[in-house]
């Protein structure tokens, strides 16, 4: 895909863009490409990719009006030949996630808490089948199989322990199924650039229906006070409580499909993951004796 084909795309639709301000990223199954006007372009690289995009822009369209943050809104009927959306405005990336459990951990804390509450409360049973799929396999954590084939790699003397947490893992029963982003974190926010109050969510990419404890896999990595907070207030808005060693489980299995990743391609994880292969192997550590 080139800015030339981009500029080309969207003429079709009667949209004139200088190919030469064009700037198109390739993002595993799609080209993304960022338009005047916060917009955006996204183009599959292939048919399976047309469905992902089509399915997606039918649950935003949805979800949009159902939440009090924003999210990517489809310009146009969810069926359109091209998947133009509005850009979440805000400031985001990971380099506010210190400042926020250091310094507004309890506003942090109340964001969250209200942003899993309104996701998973958005849509009724039959609306969720129908607009959200099931977990992809690929969507961390991985299978308890994947995880497993790399506990060689690691350190020696945790090899007992995680194969005995990964037991724990394989044995998790079903639970109750909701829409779950399954990426909720600091790179997949927008906040208010002057209060850092948590605006916007972006990324549905990974969304589906399935286990709600998967939005909170992260939060044992933000600290006790705000992990204690979020499930607090998540159960006075919603009535549930969350069931703790299960995240903290799922937590764990996260971090050892990030080791999975990099064992594959310790490049592109230590790039895009902001880990190296210590703080990785840390991650795991502190994990799987949080348990």
């Amino acid at each position: 895909m080139t800015p030339d084909r981009v500029a080309a795309l969207l003429a079709e639709v009667g949209e004139r863009v200088d190919p030469r301000a064009l700037v198109v990223e390739r993002r595993d199954w799609r080209w993304f490409v960022q338009l005047p006007g916060d917009r955006m372009l996204f183009v599959p690289v292939d048919e399976a990719g047309a469905h992902r995009l089509a399915a997606e822009r039918r649950l935003l369209a949805a979800l949009a009006p159902r939440l009090s943050f924003a999210v990517p809104r489809p310009i146009g009927p969810p069926e359109a030949a091209l998947d133009l959306r509005t850009r979440v405005r805000g400031e985001t990336g990971i380099h506010l996630h210190g400042s926020l459990i250091t310094h507004t951990p309890d506003a942090y804390a109340d964001d969250l808490a209200r942003l899993l509450a309104e996701l998973h409360g958005a849509f009724a049973r039959d609306e969720l089948v129908r607009l959200a799929p099931p977990m992809r396999a690929d969507v961390y954590p991985l299978p308890e199989a994947q995880l497993r084939a790399v506990v060689a790699s690691l350190p020696a003397e945790i090899h007992a322990r995680v194969h005995a947490a990964l037991d724990r893992y394989a044995e998790l029963a079903p639970t109750d199924s909701v829409l779950v982003h399954n990426d909720i974190g600091t790179h997949n926010l927008a906040f208010d650039p002057d209060s850092h109050r948590v605006i916007g969510i972006f990324d549905f990419e990974e969304a589906a229906h399935g286990d709600r404890h998967h939005d909170a896999k992260y939060l044992p990595s933000y600290g006790p006070r705000i992990t204690a907070r979020v499930l607090e207030l998540y159960r006075d808005r919603t009535g549930i409580e969350l069931d703790v060693p299960r995240i903290r489980l799922l937590h764990f299995a996260t971090a050892l499909s990030f080791w999975v990743w990099r064992e594959s391609d310790p490049v592109a994880h230590d790039t895009r993951s902001s880990r190296d292969r210590d703080q990785a192997l840390a991650w795991i550590g502190l994990a799987l004796f949080a348990l």
